[in-house]
């Protein structure tokens, strides 16, 4: 398994998730906080403090405090590596860094943590069986909820590496594979009465085992999980495009004064993309609205052609077409009732229809009608057109009484009734024309526009009377 860092730069705080490396001889963890010193000494200062579980959002360092480093990758707590051991045994040396971003290292106390092996897929490891379900991980050897380690349904038959012992209680660590094949490694302390030893097996062996079961257990729904394998790779596609094309068109999109689409809106979803491509399981719908961001920024590049009027058709076939062909792996060649899947993939196309249609209206609104091109086109000037009057039909209700019976349970049952009350409702409507001067074409670019308000008493009796006197263009 690899190693990979996650570091939260703001906070000095590290992630880390486990897996072997040959610059290790060997992975501890911790559940408390440990101090890690700059020598390996008790005496020698602290540089840092390490705990083997991920950031509390409560979590805020003190004022002149230390660092901290929370170890844990997406699937929880996590072992770290030590590089280097001490002649007594009892100092692990630590060594974690990204190039120009931080670098921390230190000693920390082994007879604190729990050696959890090197991690080697030919490591042999006591194995023992679960002999309950729902069996509960703890961080500490003792039973309470508030310590218990963030673990799956584990069933009896599963098996778990033993780690260390301690009384009643073993520290373990169980694999775990999501339907959409990830494989995490959960470790905890658990009652060893609800263990029982078996035939040592290698942690690779282990694995496999653990993969095979996932496979036997999901294989009427793999088109589903492979469906979605292959939308987060073009999620992850997408955000790579998104990151590169926000960069390129960084400076022409500041040049046409695009600050929403070029500062915002790129960037964002972009980063909607990034937590795409981790969705290992999500309702379809979730995936359906993907689609959008994936849209948005594949066609990015599209918009600043000389002409961006063809822009729209990659968008919607992107967007829409995605969308439907996204749902029918996921929802109809996936089983499930028939009926139920076209009414639902129908209300998630519709959404996704309309809220592309509002994207698509909102970059409409930047390119030229004339030649084509885009850009934040300034106002000129705004030209009145004078008012209009409509009506329309208010409807309000009232409380009208109510009545009571008595149910076949005997219950009783009051029905409440209501009046509906309507009245003429009359509009006073602005209409008026936004000019805006195309920044490359030159040539003007007209949208007319109204702004309607309710009508005062005193014009409601004027409109009534046939006396009120609609403005016209350029009265005040």
């Amino acid at each position: 398994m690899r190693k990979s860092l996650l570091f939260l730069v703001l906070s000095c705080l590290l992630a880390v998730s486990c897996g072997s490396d040959d610059n290790y001889l060997g992975y501890y963890i911790t559940y408390d906080e440990v101090e890690v010193r700059e020598s390996p000494s008790e005496d020698a200062p602290v540089v840092l403090k390490l705990i083997c579980i991920n950031r509390p959002s409560s979590y805020k360092q003190a004022e002149g405090d230390v660092p901290c480093a929370f170890a844990a990758d997406s699937g929880g707590p996590s072992p770290i590596g030590v590089k280097k051991i001490d002649a007594s045994g009892k100092w692990g040396y630590i060594d974690e860094s990204i190039p120009m971003i931080l670098h921390w290292k230190g000693w920390i106390p082994l007879d604190q943590m729990i050696y959890c092996g090197t991690q080697a897929a030919d490591e042999i490891v006591p194995t023992y069986e679960v002999r309950e379900d729902h069996l509960a991980m703890y961080r500490h050897p003792e039973e309470n909820k508030k310590e218990q380690v963030r673990a799956y349904n584990i069933k009896a038959g599963d098996k778990v590496l033993l780690r260390a012992s301690q009384g009643r209680w073993s520290f373990v660590s169980w694999f775990y594979c999501s339907d959409s094949g990830d494989k995490k490694e959960m470790f905890g302390w658990v009652p060893t009465k609800s263990i029982a030893q078996v035939d040592a097996v290698t942690r690779g062996e282990l694995e496999e085992e653990v993969y095979g079961k996932m496979m036997e257990k999901t294989k009427d729904k793999r088109l589903s999980i492979n469906t979605i394998t292959v939308l987060r790779k073009i999620f992850l596609v997408g955000c790579i495009l998104g990151l590169l094309f926000t960069l390129v068109f960084l400076v022409p999109g500041i040049r046409r004064k695009l600050w929403l689409p070029t500062l915002l809106w790129m960037p964002g979803l972009t980063l909607l993309l990034f937590f795409g491509s981790y969705l290992t399981s999500a309702p379809a719908f979730t995936f359906a609205l993907l689609m959008i961001p994936l849209a948005y920024v594949v066609t990015h590049p599209l918009r600043f052609r000389r002409n961006a009027s063809g822009y729209f058709y990659p968008f919607w076939i992107i967007s829409v077409g995605g969308c439907v062909i996204m749902l029918v792996f996921l929802k109809f060649l996936s089983g499930g009732p028939l009926i139920l899947n076209i009414i639902t993939s129908a209300l998630n196309v519709f959404v996704v229809v309309m809220l592309s249609s509002l994207i698509t209206s909102r970059i409409a609104h930047n390119i030229c009608p004339h030649c084509g091109f885009y850009a934040n086109h300034p106002t000129i000037r705004v030209e009145d057109k004078g008012e209009s009057v409509s009506e329309g039909v208010e409807t309000s209700y009232s409380y009208d009484g109510s009545s009571s019976r008595t149910n076949w349970l005997g219950e009783k049952v009051v029905t409440n009734y209501y009046k509906a009350h309507h009245r003429t409702v009359y509009y006073i409507n602005h209409h008026y024309v936004v000019v805006r001067q195309c920044v490359k074409c030159g040539k003007e670019i007209r949208e007319p526009k109204v702004k309607s308000r309710e009508a005062t008493p005193d014009e409601v009796a004027q409109i009534k009377a046939g006396i009120y006197q609609c403005k016209k263009p350029g009265d005040n």
